[in-house]
């Protein structure tokens, strides 16, 4: 028995059919998503399309704008001021994420940081940026940009360090010193350091004789030299301090440190000391339990940051 021809072709349609009111509402939504729309512009759109075919009378888009007020979207009214257009200001698709999966997305990126591939960085961030841009909680969208520790970072700049780095190259740079302002000089270049949030260049500069921790966005131009220094320089800043009492007792060796000399009472280390400021810090920490053997550079150095300490305190008096 063969089927009836009209029933089949009956429920194929019923199939394929959609309700035209809710498309032309979605329509209308994704015309307003990619600009702003007259009532005039909005009719020739509909009519082109190829399931509606048709314009529509003003009442029916204005009908159907409302619907999508009530489903979330706010849409300002054609007037003077908008030269007569719908404007989508906001709408409910929007990017939904906790505060607790933005701090686990932020331990992830920052994690990266200290693998030293950068070129993976930069396009993590262009992720983030967009999740960014998806955001509708400022809390999140303030999580998100703080942790982006590139921002200030020229990528290009960035990425001819990381070149310098690989052969210790001689470059002319410019940096923006907090001291003396822009400068120009010649570095050796050492490595890159993650640290305190924010990416250093360790190297040596030929014009104050001494390795330097330079931040990489405050550079603002590098050049390799043609030639590099063949003289044998050194870029560690080598630091020997003793600790006593619990201090000794309780001692954990960080990565650039190593004990050379250990009796009952005392314990002498020597330390390569890449961030002065840091390493200053890490001295007070152990207070009167230790005390700096040698060079004189690093004693006089402490003493220095001893004596701003001191006149913090002496201003408040």
């Amino acid at each position: 028995m063969q089927p009836n021809l009209k029933i089949v072709q009956s429920m194929e349609t019923k199939k394929k059919a959609i309700s035209l009111t809710t498309y032309r509402a979605f329509f209308i939504a994704k015309l307003l998503f990619i600009e702003p729309m007259s009532y005039e512009g909005i009719a020739q759109a509909l009519a082109q399309d190829t399931i509606l075919q048709k314009s529509c009378h003003k009442d029916t888009i204005s009908n159907s704008i409302n619907s999508l007020r009530e489903a979330g979207f706010e849409i300002e009214k054609p007037k003077p001021s908008n030269n007569f257009k719908f404007h989508l200001i906001s709408h409910p698709f929007k990017f939904n994420i906790s505060k607790d999966e933005i701090m686990l997305l932020n331990m992830i990126r920052k994690s990266l940081y200290y693998q030293n591939n950068y070129e993976l960085i930069f396009d993590i961030n262009a992720i983030y940026e967009k999740f960014k841009s998806l955001a509708n909680i400022n809390e999140h969208i303030d999580l998100l940009e703080n942790t982006n520790y590139l921002k200030n970072v020229n990528k290009k700049i960035l990425e001819e360090i990381v070149k310098l780095c690989t052969t210790n190259a001689d470059a002319q740079i410019v940096y923006n010193s907090p001291i003396y302002g822009n400068e120009t000089f010649r570095i050796k270049s050492g490595k890159i350091v993650f640290e305190n949030n924010r990416l250093y260049l360790w190297g040596y500069t030929y014009k104050y004789e001494m390795p330097a921790y330079l931040r990489i966005d405050k550079i603002s131009a590098v050049k390799k030299e043609d030639e590099t220094t063949k003289e044998d320089i050194s870029l560690n800043n080598y630091v020997e301090y003793e600790l006593t009492g619990n201090a000794a007792k309780n001692f954990i060796p960080k990565e650039d440190e190593s004990i050379i000399e250990k009796t009952k009472n005392k314990i002498k280390i020597i330390a390569n000391v890449v961030n002065k400021f840091n390493f200053n810090h890490r001295i007070l920490a152990f207070a009167e339990e230790c005390k700096i053997l040698s060079p004189q550079w690093a004693i006089d150095k402490f003493i220095e940051h001893l004596d701003e300490i001191i006149k913090v305190y002496e201003n408040e008096k």
